[in-house]
């Protein structure tokens, strides 16, 4: 056994358990319980269907004017740190969607929510790749992007369902 064989099985340890973390984070990256009684929920809240298609607006006017500054910061600040903010911010914008009342209130919970999804948006992707350079596998990206994808998609609709079944009941429990 030579000496780096150690070495080598420490990190193949330590990969396997990041990307393990990693596909658990695409897993639940998009799994918006919310997303089927999204419109119940704010007519429910005393919205009409203009104000619902305004914050709509909201959601894709943030995203598009912060998709790129934001993919500039995670490559300054690094990656890890803008999907861990990014989630924070979408979590605190399901807070503020789920304890509105008013238009203003709900646009600023869309607004949080769509700054988050671009500070995730390209970052997962980069720190992955980085993950795999860092151990000199970088020619399995594809592979792993395959499949963290599929994980993504999977809580996708899964969430779909679960929010139905949920949202059915009680449209706001989904946002908690």
């Amino acid at each position: 056994m030579s000496p780096a064989t150690p070495h080598r099985r420490r990190d193949d340890v330590r990969l396997a358990t990041d990307l393990r973390l990693f596909h658990v984070y695409r897993l639940l990256s998009t799994s918006y319980l919310f997303l089927p009684v999204l419109i119940t929920f704010f007519v429910s809240r005393g919205l009409d269907f203009t104000h619902i298609a305004l914050l709509n607006t909201v959601y894709a006017l943030t995203a598009i004017v912060f998709e790129v500054p934001t993919g500039a910061l995670a490559d300054r600040f690094g990656r890890c740190r803008a999907m861990m903010l990014g989630s924070l911010l979408m979590a605190i914008g399901c807070v503020v969607d789920y304890n509105g009342r008013d238009f203003w209130t709900f646009a600023l919970g869309e607004g949080l929510l769509a700054l988050g999804m671009t500070l995730t948006s390209g970052a997962d992707s980069a720190y992955l790749y980085d993950l795999l350079l860092s151990y000199g596998r970088e020619h399995e990206y594809r592979r792993h992007e395959g499949s963290a994808t599929a994980a993504k998609l999977l809580g996708a609709a899964a969430a779909l369902v679960a929010g139905g079944f949920v949202g059915r009941a009680a449209p706001a429990v989904t946002y908690a």
